[in-house]
């Protein structure tokens, strides 16, 4: 399965877009499945309002963010 650029060259696939993908290739299965897998596996997808370290780091110390 390849993995789907988003803006900025990040790689983001959450569990629907796996569960899209798998289902549009004839994988049928369900999507709690691929999450349980995925959160067995200590994958997770960007989660919208999700900040990430680097700037959260910066806006309290006032810097420019990484």
């Amino acid at each position: 399965m390849e993995v789907w650029e988003g803006e900025k060259g990040r790689k983001v696939y959450g569990a629907r877009k796996i569960w899209l993908e798998l289902n549009s290739r004839g994988i049928a299965v369900a999507r709690c499945t691929v999450e349980r897998l995925m959160r067995g596996l200590g994958i997770r997808g960007a989660s919208p309002g999700r900040k990430r370290a680097a700037d959260d780091a910066a806006r309290r110390s006032g810097g420019p963010a990484v």
